[in-house]
Parts: C-alpha cells; structure tokens; sequence
C-alpha cells in the first residue's frame, strides 16, 4: 500500500509539472529571450535586439489581432548594468506591436491551438531578433500600460512617423539604444528585460507578471563589434516573471500596487564605504504604472549628506525631456524631482517600463524609514504615496 502510494503521488506530481495551474482568463508572460545582439551602430550609439517568446498560461485565448485592431499584445525591451553595487537602466526601445499568434509550447504548458489572432491556451509564440528591432517599432507613449489600451489606428499611422532624415540614425531609430561607452565595462554584468503589455491580459487582472529577464556577457571581437551571449548555461536561462530590477544582488524591493493604476518597485541597498561612511542606493522601477513618478524623497534627519547622485536611462525619438532630475536637501530629507505635468506633459518622469536611479552618502547607519513618490500624471487615488526603504538612522 506504501509503494502504491508513492507511485500515486510521483504520478500526481508529473502530471501537475506538465499541466500548470492555469490563471483565470488570458495571462500573456515572456518565456524565453534569445539571440541577443548588436544590429546598427551610429554616433557612439549601439542598437541592441533579441528575441521574445510569449506563452500564454492562462485559461481563455488571448487575443492577437493585427493594426489598426488594438486587441494584441504590445512588447518593449530593456537593458541594465550592474556595476560597484549599483543597478541601473542603459537602454530601452519602442514597441513591437504584435500581427499574429504561431501556435507551439515552448512553455511546456500543453498547447490548446488556435488560429493566428489568438495565442491558444498553453502555447507560445516567438518573435525573431529581427522582429523586434527599429526602426518600424511603434511610440510607448501610446500605451496605456495598467489597461493595455491604446488608440490603433494612431499606433499604425505612428509606425512611420518620427523617422530620421538621416539613413545612419534611421537604422537606430526606435531601437534598444544603449551607449557603447556603457558597454564593456570592466566588471559589469548585464541583464536584457522584455516585457508584454496587453489588454485581455489587463483586463483578466494578469498583468503583473509579464516581464522577465536574462544575464548577458558583453565583450568585444578583434574588429570591435560587439558580442552579447547568455551568461548564464542551463535549459532555460531566462529568468521567468521576474523584472531585471530583482536581478540587483544584496537589494531590498518594496513593491506599492494602485489597483487601477499597475505596480510601482523601489529597490533599496545600503553599501559601507568606510568604518563610518556608507552610500545609500535606490531604483525607482515603474512596471505598468500610467500615472507614473516624478518625485522620490527619503528622510535624513540631521544626517549630512554628501555625494547626492541621479541617474535616468535616455528616452529617445519622442518629445519627452531628459533633463536630470534637479535634488534638495532640507527640513531633514533628500528630494528629487521633475516639473509637474500641469507645467510640462513632457518632463521626464518615470514611465513605464523604466526605472531611475538615486543616491548619497552620509555618515550614519541605516534603519527602516518612509521614503515617498510623487505621482506624474493627475488620476484617482493620492497624488504620493509611501514605501518603505533603508535611510540614515537618526
């Protein structure tokens, strides 16, 4: 009777690792990112692409019709360096609009096959380096990243607009652009992000899982082209439903979620630099926030602060400013910020898919305080919000 139940519960368990448990309605996640490279390089610029493989781990079809139908998913690419204890953003694209759905199981989920406007239930669809790089990729400003809505027929005319006279910049337009002198940084590591947005999806309550990420090594041939492979060997590299912010070794992750309104991560690490010295780090990542941020403040107390940092990944192609975030130290905090958006719709505020980068010294310990984000865009709920965080103890 032992034996038979063993052999019962071995049984129940390969049938449960073949047939996940499935969400309720559509749930779009990126399964595997491939074949990252450099395809153009213009001005000190690299564009970067890879490709993305969606799985559908959901219970209903997800639907996946083309322009000028907004009713498919829409997929934005990121890259970040880590590098002396600090995790930030280098590069980002526009998105690849999806136009149809191939029906296999990359996931291992048990594909339920559907015709191409649909990616069927368990299946996986890749999109192929080339797919996924400019310059005919669509504006993220369209996106509405908390409900996957955006106005198609204006996503469609938007695919040929804002291209470059220029024929050398054209080939980088909208792609993942990254600095070449942020590449091959001695003893940096390097992570690409991809991350689906759709409005089934959304709708279904699902999107907080559609960004995932790989480990990368970059280097250089003897022609100075780069070279970007997977620096992590196993079946399955990528790392699934978790963003490349997670990836930072030795962070604390605070996570404030508005219901209408996505998913806000404060990354938080606190690095001793000397017997009495130590640096305090923060990332401000926006995943699917609309409202966006466009202040972060930390309390310091009588702390003296030293060595107040910043920094933005670069937007490109689009009106939006790359202005720095200008900082203030008084009535015992440390504030960044960016103009209102009823001064300036175009600041440079922390959209989706992006994350900002905050820093100081200061000659105090650390203890666990309420650190604050303001709010870009007007919309329901409080225009700032509290998360916990490492600050100087006073």
């Amino acid at each position: 009777m032992k034996q038979l139940k063993k052999l019962l519960a071995v049984a129940l368990a390969l049938t449960l690792s073949q047939s996940p448990l499935l969400a309720q309605g559509p749930d779009v996640i990126l399964g595997e990112l491939v074949g990252p490279r450099v395809y153009a390089r213009h001005n000190g610029i690299a564009a970067i692409t890879f490709g993305t493989t969606s799985c559908n781990a959901g219970s209903a079809v997800l639907n996946w019709k083309q322009l000028p139908d907004n009713r498919h998913p829409v997929i934005a690419l990121n890259m970040y360096r880590l590098l002396d204890g600090r995790m930030i953003q280098i590069g980002q694209s526009w998105v690849k609009h999806g136009f149809l759905a191939l029906q296999q199981n990359v996931c291992n989920f048990g594909c339920q096959a559907n015709p191409p406007d649909g990616l069927g239930v368990g299946c996986s669809d890749p999109y192929s380096p080339s797919n996924n790089q400019g310059p005919r990729l669509g504006s993220r400003r369209l996106i509405n990243p908390t409900t996957g809505n955006y106005d198609g027929l204006r996503a469609l005319q938007d695919l040929d607009a804002f291209q470059p006279a220029n024929p050398d910049e054209a080939r980088i337009a909208h792609g993942l652009q990254v600095k070449e002198s942020d590449l091959v940084v001695a003893g940096a590591r390097y992570f690409i992000e991809g991350q689906y947005i759709a409005p089934d999806d959304a709708g279904a309550g699902n999107g907080l899982n559609n960004v995932s990420h790989l480990e990368v090594r970059v280097t250089q041939d003897g022609a100075g082209n780069f070279v970007i492979e997977n620096a992590t060997v196993g079946t399955r590299p990528t790392t699934r439903e978790v963003p490349a912010i997670r990836a930072w070794p030795y962070a604390d992750f605070s996570l404030h979620d508005e219901p209408d309104d996505g998913r806000l991560i404060v990354a938080h690490r606190v690095v001793r630099i000397s017997r009495t010295a130590f640096r305090y780090e923060y990332a401000v990542y926006n995943m699917n926030s609309e409202r966006g941020v466009r202040s972060f403040a930390v309390p310091v107390g009588n702390a003296q602060v030293t060595n107040v940092g910043f920094s933005a990944v670069a937007s490109h192609g689009e009106a939006f400013s790359n202005d720095p975030w200008q900082a203030t130290t008084q009535d015992g905090r440390v504030n960044w910020s960016t103009q209102p958006f009823e001064t300036n719709e175009n600041a440079n505020a922390i959209r989706w898919g992006t994350t900002y980068n905050f820093w100081f010294e200061a000659q105090v310990g650390p203890t666990i305080a309420d650190a604050s984000l303001g709010r870009f865009k007007p919309g329901a709920g409080a225009g700032t919000v509290s998360v916990k965080v490492q600050a100087p103890k006073n």
